[in-house]
């Protein structure tokens, strides 16, 4: 038997009740001295007087006897926390869609609502912060385990990423050559890359919003397709934000590089701090 324990379950079960101690006395025939005693887990209530202490209080008599009210409490706690921290997470990743939402409707639109392209690099940065707060956030009862769904995401995300790279490139090597890719006319180049770029955008921002919900309903980890997917919409944003302002080939193809690479840096940072944290949380649970 655990006196303070005991205590603290008397004095909680008392405070639900709203009893005072003198009226808890009254109604069990003993002073509120002998309950105030009870509750700083001085004494232990007498055997006689534990049934009708627990009819009393409403608790059972080996929750009085084990203290084990107040493990339940801490239980009650911890699922609270857990909530909380599973809600703060999944805030984060809804600021992370909207963030690349707005970034996408200025960049894939006609009507761009920025004027630079840093304001782009700004937004792609904030989202992997916050992705990675995210993460940090987890705890080893979330899933770490792959599953369909997770495996599929990734690679569609990867392919997504891969496919927007190599059509771009390919489309400005062969303007700088001299060439019109793939036997278009000339006009209709720029639209087909903009639906190319708005479909892979569209494609990878609802995957990343069915994640939302999978994280919700299963505690699921962050994987790394979610990183891929943020680097293969931001890409999309910059590359469609790189369409509506180029003015000469050559000028857009040192903006094209230097999109690629800034994406492709931030997105490994991202990477390995994302790595460094999961394996700080496995050091911990060991």
């Amino acid at each position: 038997m655990d006196k303070k324990k005991t205590g603290n379950l008397i004095k909680e079960a008392r405070t639900k009740k709203k009893y005072t101690q003198s009226e808890l006395g009254d109604l069990l025939g003993v002073s509120n001295k002998a309950v105030s005693r009870w509750e700083k887990g001085e004494t232990f209530p007498d055997a006689g007087i534990l049934e009708n202490l627990a009819a009393v209080l409403d608790v059972r008599i080996q929750d009085i006897v084990t203290g084990g009210a107040e493990v339940n409490n801490d239980g009650a706690k911890l699922l609270q926390n857990e909530t909380q921290r599973n809600l703060i997470r999944n805030s984060l990743l809804i600021a992370v869609i909207l963030c690349c939402f707005i970034s996408g409707c200025s960049a894939l639109s006609n009507k761009c609502m920025f004027d630079s392209p840093p304001v782009y690099i700004i937004f792609m940065v904030f989202s992997f912060a916050l992705t990675l707060v995210g993460c940090a956030l987890q705890n080893d009862t979330d899933k770490k385990k792959s599953n369909k769904f997770c495996r599929c995401t990734k690679i569609v995300a990867l392919i997504s990423f891969l496919w927007i790279i190599l059509l771009t490139w390919c489309v400005f090597i062969m303007f700088i050559n001299g060439h019109i890719p793939f036997g278009m006319e000339l006009s209709s180049i720029g639209p087909f890359i903009n639906w190319q770029l708005i479909g892979l955008f569209t494609l990878n921002l609802a995957m990343n919003v069915l994640e939302i919900f999978r994280y919700k309903r299963c505690d699921e980890a962050i994987h790394r397709g979610w990183f891929i997917s943020i680097a293969t919409m931001y890409l999309t944003v910059l590359y469609g934000d790189l369409l509506h302002r180029m003015i000469s080939i050559q000028g857009a193809m040192e903006s094209l590089i230097f999109r690629t690479v800034i994406v492709v840096i931030v997105t490994g940072i991202s990477l390995v701090v994302a790595k460094i944290i999961k394996d700080r949380e496995l050091t911990k649970s060991i």
